[in-house]
């Protein structure tokens, strides 16, 4: 009896089929999962029969193809990719070399190739972009967010092929740059690598991406949010996106829901006034086992005086970090709405939890609008200590840019 079954959406493919998918195909099926745009395609397995299960691959063939059947693909196998066309050719293609990852190539306007180190000085605090063409500022730093974003979620340095659509970027291939070229491949320089530029990367103060994608928690129940609280992922730079939820609404089924989808959940519980508020929700999560799992994490909320008279008391058992909102601290210190002007009490807040979260060991991440827009706040989060910040994406270089200059500033 076959182990595993002969085609794979991308959607289906985890970890444990490795052996079945191959290499390339895995990697593109995480990045799917993680929200990163890919192209629609399937995988045949190393367990398909290309005579016994013809029908299947020319079924699953003229799904992907369109009405007509006839539409391009490209497949992808450890010999490399080829563009082919036609039931009888990609027949042919496929059962030549197995597992093949098929899949529809988008109409590209620009396309290329990213690397998320230096590839030629294995230097790890570059990413650099190829294209065939100068790139848009707008575009080139777009690209640079997604290729933070493909580091995180497969972790080893990738090499990824890349297209612009006119809309958005859209990751074809990734593979790991350890791994080698693919078999039978010399790797040499071509006209593109002309167009090579390298960007600066690697980071102490980790920058995330506040970009966020609302849900629903099918079959477990209405979440009856009120405006303004909706359940969301967010973290799109970072490889465990984390779901916000009112208080009264996290439920053990919803988050078991949504962890089968995203198996590297993180929550964030919003502002209580009492220590033992977080101890209720951390002890319902144990009873129900989902505290059991390596990959999840519980942050509590900094944006109430208490939480910033009093930090340590909120680092209860169980919570592994604090999300620090500078916004609602001053709001709520002040009894104002302070967005144009920072109060210097703000300022005192933050400080305080950041600094408390350093001596127990607690990560600390600050949202809120301020690190996006204030350059001399974020060099104090540098100084006190903050292990990241979350910023809207127009705002990407130059936070990064601030950050490696007051890490340099510290360091040296």
């Amino acid at each position: 009896m076959a182990q595993f079954p002969a085609i794979l959406s991308f959607a289906e493919i985890y970890d444990e089929d490795l052996p079945a998918v191959g290499p390339w195909a895995l990697n593109i099926a995480k990045l799917a999962r993680a929200g990163v745009p890919v192209p629609q395609g399937f995988v045949i397995t190393i367990e398909a029969d290309p005579k016994f299960h013809k029908r299947e691959i020319f079924s699953a063939y003229s799904r992907l193809s369109g009405l007509l059947g006839y539409s391009p693909v490209c497949i992808r196998t450890e010999k490399g990719t080829n563009k082919v066309r036609g039931e009888a050719v990609v027949f042919d293609a496929i059962r030549r070399s197995l597992p093949a990852m098929v899949y529809k190539p988008p109409k590209a306007k620009l396309q290329g190739r990213l690397f998320t180190i230096d590839p030629d000085k294995d230097d790890f605090n570059k990413i650099a972009i190829e294209a065939g063409e100068s790139l848009p500022e707008d575009l080139e730093d777009e690209l640079l967010i997604l290729a933070q974003r493909i580091q995180n979620v497969l972790y080893f340095p990738q090499e990824a092929r890349w297209c612009w659509d006119g809309k958005q970027f859209v990751i074809m291939e990734s593979r790991d740059i350890a791994a080698g070229p693919p078999e039978g491949v010399k790797r040499t320089k071509s006209k593109r690598e002309e167009n090579k530029k390298y960007r600066f990367q690697a980071l102490a103060t980790k920058i995330f991406s506040i970009t966020g994608e609302s849900i629903h928690a099918d079959g477990a129940g209405p979440l009856d949010a009120e405006e303004g609280e909706i359940v969301r992922l967010c973290g799109s730079l970072h490889p465990n996106p984390v779901i916000y939820a009112p208080c009264g609404q996290i439920k053990p089924e919803m988050i078991s829901v949504i962890r089968s989808e995203y198996n590297n959940l993180w929550l964030a519980i919003p502002p209580v006034h009492a220590p033992h508020e977080l101890s209720k929700i951390i002890s319902m999560l144990y009873e129900h086992r989902i505290l059991k799992a390596e990959t999840f994490r519980i942050f509590a909320s900094a944006a109430l005086p208490v939480n910033a008279i009093e930090p340590k008391s909120f680092f209860v058992e169980g919570i592994a970090g604090v999300i620090v909102y500078p916004d609602a601290l001053a709001e709520t210190l002040t009894g104002t709405d302070a967005f144009d002007k920072r109060p210097s009490v703000t300022d005192w807040a933050v400080r305080r939890v950041l600094k408390e979260a350093g001596r127990t060991g607690m990560m600390s991440i600050v949202a809120g609008t301020y690190p996006s827009h204030s350059e001399d706040f974020l060099e104090k989060l540098i100084k006190w200590g903050a292990s990241a910040v979350s910023v809207e994406d127009k705002a990407f270089s130059r936070v990064r840019e601030v950050v490696a200059r007051e890490e340099r500033r510290l360091i040296y």
